[in-house]
Parts: structure tokens; C-alpha cells; sequence
């Protein structure tokens, strides 16, 4: 255990002073003290009240700002995105991509509604910028495996299975249980040892139970068995959604000043944060008419203001936050200057 962990700490020190990275870098420049970006081999937790942005967040920080790196970047990090989608379909995360990425690729703010024209049609012009794009969106949809069917865990789970096996060598031992010979698996090498594989799963209470399992049970053993295993055997890195509950922004919480999403508050199953490594909240103070935010003018910013905070670290303690510019038309954050700043009192909104 020491030699194969010290060859792993040395491995990774050359790494960076060979110019490679080991991880794929924070969208946000001052909070990657506290998240440096994504690893391999890292259960990542998102949560947030109804309506909020998770959703949006978990895109913009696991697919969007990932794959575009990936994409403009010399790196030599590969990457591929397994997205379970339990609450849209494909083509609505296609027209969200596309939304955001001709905000920020071409400086064009539409939403997905009015890609589809439901009140009006859409500018030729925009249609004109989007075939354009399409060699970017070829490149960047073949690093997607979008599944909006699947919604029980053993189908899920025989997903990431097979994924694996196709991308790697899953290492079997013979073992003996109640006198009965069993393999197991016990080692994995991954064909590309250099490729992130994110595993999306939006939102977890949507998951369908079966055999007689409630919705607790079945999000319990999802997590702290199939996720942890795809972490733990195959070195994945799952990203799991998991909205808070009513009474989060219940009225005794609003006299508590209890509105930020907590461990606690987590819907259907609090106990998945335990196998978390990382975990994030996303808070909207202008839906509960707060003025001030730590700060920050809410008056000015309105609905465009969120509060990204660290509600679980298993290396670096928590509660450290991150004030983000939202666009949700866009589904596009931007990491806010410190308030008091000439920075903050000139942003453009």
C-alpha cells in the first residue's frame, strides 16, 4: 500500500513538471483553491431548491466548461461523458448546449424556447451562426453518451458496466464464499489511462424503484453501492444530482435564516453526501427578496446572482463560497469580482 501510493504521488508530481495536467481545471479562477477542477476517481455531489439552476450549474461545470477545454486546449487529458438524464430528453440538452454555446462562442443570448419558436421564429441569422458551429458541436456531442431512457438503477448500472468493459480490462479473482467459488473483480486498467470519465446522473429522486424498494432505499444503495463501485473499481468520476427538499424553504427556515441548501435538506435520502468527496449548493437569495448577499447588491443583480458554496469536503473542510453571474437563458455562469471592488461596481449585467 505505501510503495503503490508513493509511485502515484511521484507519478503525479512529474506529471505536472512535464507541463501535463491531472486534472481538468475549475471554470472559476479564485475558488480553485478549494476545487482545483475534476479528477479522476472523485463522487461529486449538486444539489439545490427547485428551480434554482442545478441543473444548469451541473452542465456548465461537468460537460460545457470541461469538454471545451478539452477541445481548445493541447492537453493530455482525453474525456467522455456518460449523462443520465432523468428529467429531459436529448434534444432538450441539445438545444440547451447549443443555447450556450452561441452565447458564449458568438455572443448571441437565446434561450431554448425561442430556438424552438414558440412564440415567434427564430432569426435566420441564428440558424446561419449554428450550421457554422456544427463542426464544434460534432466534437463536442462525440464526447457525450446522452441515455434518457433508463431510469432504474440496475440499468444504470449495467451501463457503466458495460462501459467499462469496453474501455478497459476488468481484473478478475477467484474467491471463495459459503463454499462457493465467485469472481471478483479486483483490479481495472483502463485502455487510455489518461481519459476522465464523468458520470451524470440529473436528478437522483426521479430514479424508479423496483422490487418493492422505496425511492430511500433504492437512492441509498445507487450511491454507496453502484456509484462508489464505478468510482472505486473503474475510476469514474460520478457527478450525482440531488434536488433539496420543501421544507428547506419553509417558513420556520426563513425565520432561522436556514434558507442556503444544507446536508440536511436533502431530498428523499440525506445519507448520499456520506459517500461523497466533494459536494456543492447553489442558492438564489433574490427568490427569498434579500437585498444584500455577503456583499453583494441583490437590488442590482436580481435573478442573475448565485451562491455556489462547498456543503461537503472530504479533504478540505467546506462552507467556502463562490458569488457567480447567472444567465439562465444561457445556462452560462462567470465567477463574480469580491464585492467592494471597482470590478463588482462595474460588472455589466
Amino acid at each position: 500500500m505505501f510503495k503503490e501510493t508513493l509511485q502515484r504521488i511521484e507519478i503525479s508530481k512529474k506529471r505536472v513538471e512535464q507541463g501535463l495536467l491531472n486534472c481538468i481545471p475549475s471554470p472559476f479562477e479564485r475558488y480553485s483553491e478549494y476545487w482545483p477542477g475534476i479528477e479522476k476517481s472523485k463522487y461529486i455531489g449538486i444539489s439545490a431548491s427547485p428551480k434554482v439552476g442545478k441543473t444548469q450549474i451541473t452542465d456548465f461545470m461537468f460537460m460545457y466548461h470541461p469538454i471545451s477545454y478539452i477541445l481548445e486546449n493541447d492537453t493530455n487529458i482525453d474525456l467522455e461523458i456518460l449523462y443520465f438524464s432523468l428529467e429531459m430528453s436529448k434534444q432538450q440538452k441539445a438545444l440547451q448546449a447549443m443555447s450556450h454555446f452561441l452565447f458564449t462562442k458568438k455572443g448571441i443570448p437565446i434561450s431554448p424556447k425561442n430556438l424552438r419558436s414558440v412564440r415567434s421564429a427564430v432569426n435566420d441569422d441564428v440558424i446561419k451562426e449554428l450550421k457554422t458551429m456544427e463542426p464544434f458541436f460534432d466534437k463536442f456531442f462525440n464526447k457525450i453518451t446522452f441515455n434518457d431512457y433508463t431510469r432504474n438503477r440496475y440499468g444504470i448500472w449495467l451501463d457503466i458496466f458495460n462501459y467499462a468493459k469496453n474501455n478497459g480490462e476488468i481484473i478478475y479473482t477467484e474467491k471463495e464464499f459459503d463454499g462457493k467459488k465467485q469472481q471478483i473483480i479486483t483490479d481495472y486498467k483502463p485502455y487510455k489511462p489518461d481519459k476522465i470519465t464523468i458520470i451524470i446522473v440529473d436528478h437522483v429522486s426521479l430514479l424508479t424503484p423496483q422490487n418493492g424498494e422505496t425511492l430511500h432505499d433504492t437512492i441509498g444503495k445507487f450511491s454507496s453501492q453502484d456509484l462508489i463501485r464505478a468510482r472505486n473499481l473503474f475510476g469514474f468520476t460520478p457527478v450525482l444530482v440531488q434536488q433539496q427538499s420543501a421544507s428547506q424553504e419553509s417558513l420556520e427556515n426563513r425565520k432561522a435564516d436556514a434558507l442556503m441548501p444544507s446536508i440536511a435538506g436533502l431530498a428523499d435520502n440525506k445519507l448520499t453526501a456520506r459517500d461523497w468527496d466533494i459536494g456543492f449548493g447553489l442558492f438564489n437569495p433574490f427568490r427569498h427578496n434579500t437585498t444584500n448577499f455577503k456583499g453583494y447588491d441583490i437590488t442590482k443583480f436580481k435573478d442573475r446572482f448565485r451562491s455556489l458554496e462547498i456543503l461537503v469536503n472530504r479533504e478540505d473542510g467546506g462552507n467556502e463560497l463562490c458569488p457567480l453571474y447567472f444567465r439562465g437563458e444561457s445556462s452560462y455562469f462567470e465567477e463574480l469580482p469580491l464585492p467592494g471592488t471597482e470590478q463588482i461596481k462595474n460588472f455589466n449585467i
